[in-house]
């Protein structure tokens, strides 16, 4: 903090309980001063600068503790209050990038930023009225969501002065000048009831005074620097997200970047993991500040140069991913691609740290690394999460275009369909191409309707389980993440099932537990659609009547959750007014951002985060030769070389036949390598005819629609309909242009649409499940071998 340098001193307070007590003062040791504790259990000294140039550090003692106050400089400080002119932020300004990226250059400013709080008195302290709030470094985070005018004003002084500035943001937009007065001060003005605006009038009584409103509004600044009560703690400030302030007894863990206090309750932040923090040197990451970069050790700030692939959801330093300025600077402005070093992918990033409002990251507080550990550029980097997506699809074969838009520009990295409704007659190529990276399972329904579908990402090495197979509408795949094995399904119960058909939920469930070790609990993980309308997930009651539920209703669903330990997460509608789409799992401490972020039907698309750690599996590299680039003339020249020097020189008799081989084999290997040409295939991830314009307005689309789910606003709704309308129709136009143009060059070459036709009906079948000797089920690629 900064105390006012001069010429009267400083006046440093607080609070003691012990009446008549001693109360002596220390700036780095040496005595201040000291006072004594009135009546009222206040205390109150004068601390003078003692001229150096550096933080103190400020300690109050007496018979009941001492509470010491770090880094206390000397210097002036100036208050900024208004409206909204005053309130108007750094990161709003036109060149709020350079200003943040400046802030560096002031490190002897301090910043402090009242909190808006409504009262009918004035206030002499923020302890006790929910304003606490602490004096802040200049740093990216902090900067951009203070006043710009106090900031610019404060640097201005920074550069002609050469000592310390403070900085006090007191600030409420829309407010009268009335709302910041007293009464005693109002009762002295003249004609006070006519001055006073319309808003205000109501409020002031027969004597003046101010009661209770809206529009009251006293954002006590301290006019002293207060040390407070000796005996008890009872602060570190407001929490950083919900502003709420952060008590001693609780739990809470402080940004090093931002120096905001964070409640555990709102974050990701368990008990098992806020003790790992105390205990051990692990990190977490502050959503308001920092992301980790993929690559290095090091943090992302927010103003520091960084893109995020498209692909692995992963930010990186361009530095890290050898990205000049020139070409950073290139792919905002056009549609060039850059190649993420993580999953080697070739893409068209939307997302840049130095340009945008802040950095995202889906999981607000992740345990992502250990400080002893060193990090080198290795390619098997580490996720820390998997993305898993329950979309009831309603008819796959009608929005299959819009499913692979989707799938492309959101890259999840499991998917739950229910409502296929198509059968075995359609390949799954042609709804699906493999070029997006899935591993696809398929429980088509055999009549009309109905039908789930799972996808999952090829690096997870997901296998199917047949086991779980029992007549319901439902499919599973299993993965493996740190040594456990993970039981994903989709589900689907028709809103007409009889109440024996969720049963079946519990006889899975059931042998999902025998498969694994005794008294451990599985990890299941179940996605789909339960038309269960009447259930008040917060409660477990009848949404309507607020009573209990009976079978039908969804009591014999809670009663299966309850008995296998898993938890319902999804606590939002997710059509009309009624939660259907469900998300259930036995880890859900282990979940993070559960939210809905798009729909393609009448259902809202449900997504959560499961944090993980398993290795990034890089796609091996394929030679290609181009034979048609060859030299073959001097193939030929080689090859009379060869036989008239080497293998025909007299001694080809006495070699065997497997030596002679040998020596003709590595010729041929050895002089296509020389004369024929090159180059390094991968598989493409990807739909060609998906370009950045329309990546971009599926995710214009996707804000658009999490404004709605906000305010419920039906001019945001008709917004995102349209935009949804407007999407499906770039995107249908952008395929029929690319299927157009591969047969308009039909005659020159043939090869690209024969290859894109094949691959609409070729689906990869691979080996089935094979029982081993002792009747076990072999599942993966390893254990078929």
């Amino acid at each position: 903090m900064v105390l006012q340098r001069g010429p009267r001193g400083a006046s440093v307070w607080g609070h003691s309980p012990k009446h008549g007590d001693k109360i002596d003062l220390y700036l780095d040791d040496q005595h201040s001063g000291s006072m004594t504790v009135n009546s009222h259990g206040i205390w109150q000294g004068v601390v003078h600068n003692p001229g150096g140039n550096h933080g103190y550090i400020l300690t109050a003692s007496s018979s009941l503790g001492n509470i010491t106050l770090k880094d206390v400089w000397f210097g002036d400080v100036w208050l900024c209050s208004g409206q909204s002119n005053m309130h108007f932020l750094v990161g709003d300004l036109a060149n709020a990038t350079e200003e943040i990226s400046d802030t560096s250059r002031h490190q002897d400013i301090r910043l402090f930023k009242a909190k808006e709080h409504l009262s009918t008195t004035p206030l002499t302290e923020f302890t006790r009225t929910n304003l606490r709030e602490r004096w802040l470094l200049p740093k990216a985070a902090t900067v951009k969501y203070f006043s710009a005018v106090c900031w610019l004003f404060g640097k201005y002084l920074s550069s002609h002065v050469s000592y310390p500035i403070g900085l006090i943001e007191s600030d409420w937009g829309g407010t009268p000048i009335e709302a910041w007065s007293s009464p005693d001060a109002l009762q002295k003005c003249t004609s006070t009831q006519q001055h006073l605006s319309p808003c205000l009038t109501s409020c002031v009584g027969s004597d003046h005074t101010l009661s209770t409103g809206e529009a009251i509004l006293f954002n006590g600044v301290q006019t002293q620097v207060g040390i407070d009560n000796l005996s008890t703690f009872t602060s570190t400030g407001s929490c950083g997200i919900c502003r709420k302030l952060v008590k001693r007894n609780d739990k809470a863990i402080q940004c090093d970047e931002c120096d905001l206090w964070i409640h555990t309750r709102c974050t990701s932040v368990d008990n098992t993991t806020y003790t790992k923090l105390q205990n051990t040197n692990d990190q977490w990451f502050c959503q308001n500040c920092v992301a980790p970069c993929g690559i290095c050790s090091g943090n992302i700030h927010n103003c520091d140069p960084a893109i995020e692939c498209d692909r692995c959801k992963t930010w990186i330093h361009n530095s890290c991913a050898i990205v000049s300025n020139d070409e950073y600077k290139n792919i905002q402005a056009t549609n060039c691609t850059w190649i993420c070093p993580l999953c080697d992918e070739t893409n068209l990033s939307t997302s840049y740290s130095s340009t945008s409002s802040g950095i995202e990251i889906n999981n607000i507080f992740d345990t992502l690394r250990n400080n002893k550990e060193t990090h080198t550029c290795s390619r098997h980097m580490y996720t820390s999460k998997i993305t898993m997506v329950s979309i009831n699809i309603n008819g796959l074969r009608g929005k299959k275009l819009e499913l692979q838009a989707y799938l492309q520009t959101e890259n999840p990295d499991i998917v739950a369909l229910q409502e296929t409704k198509i059968n075995n007659s359609i390949a799954t190529n042609e709804l699906i191409p493999d070029t997006l990276g899935y591993d696809i399972y398929r429980n088509d329904r055999t009549g009309n309707g109905g039908g789930t579908m799972l996808l999952v990402k090829t690096h997870l090495d997901s296998a199917p389980v047949k086991i779980l197979e029992n007549g319901s509408e439902s499919i599973w795949s299993k993965i493996v993440l740190q040594g456990k094995q993970h039981y994903i399904g989709s589900w689907y119960r028709p809103p007409d099932a009889p109440l024996d058909q969720i049963q079946l939920l519990k006889d899975q469930m059931d042998k999902i537990k025998k498969l694994g070790k005794a008294n451990k609990q599985p990890c299941i993980h179940i996605l789909g659609d339960f038309n269960y309308r009447k259930i008040n997930w917060r409660t477990k009651l009848n949404k309507d009547t607020n009573t209990c539920l009976n079978g039908s209703d969804g009591q014999a669903l809670i009663d299966i959750l309850n008995e296998a330990s898993a938890e319902q997460l999804i606590l939002f509608p997710t059509r009309e007014s009624n939660t259907l789409d469900l998300l259930i799992t036995t880890l859900p401490g282990q979940f993070t951002d559960i939210h809905s972020p798009d729909r393609l039907s009448d259902h809202d698309i449900v997504m959560g985060t499961l944090r993980c750690t398993l290795p990034r599996k890089i796609r091996p590299e394929r030679t290609s030769y181009q034979y048609s680039k060859g030299n073959y003339n001097q193939m030929r020249d080689d090859s009379r070389d060869f036989t008239r020097d080497k293998y025909f020189n007299g001694h080809q008799n006495n070699r065997n036949v497997e030596e002679n081989w040998i020596m003709i084999k590595e010729f041929i290997l050895g002089t296509t390598k020389i004369n024929v040409p090159t180059k390094i295939l991968k598989g493409k991830q990807s739909i060609p005819w998906i370009n950045k314009n329309i990546k971009t307005m599926i995710k214009r689309k996707n804000r658009t629609h999490a404004n709605y789910k906000r305010n419920n606003s039906m001019r945001i709704k008709r917004k995102w309909q349209e935009l949804r309308r407007n999407i499906n129709k770039e995107i249908e136009l952008a395929h029929n242009n690319y299927v157009n143009n591969l047969i308009g060059d039909i005659k020159q070459d043939s090869k690209p649409f024969w290859k894109y036709i094949n691959n609409q009906k070729a689906d990869k079948q691979g080996i089935p499940p094979l029982k081993t000797h002792d009747n076990k089920t072999a599942d993966t690629d390893q254990q078929k071998s």
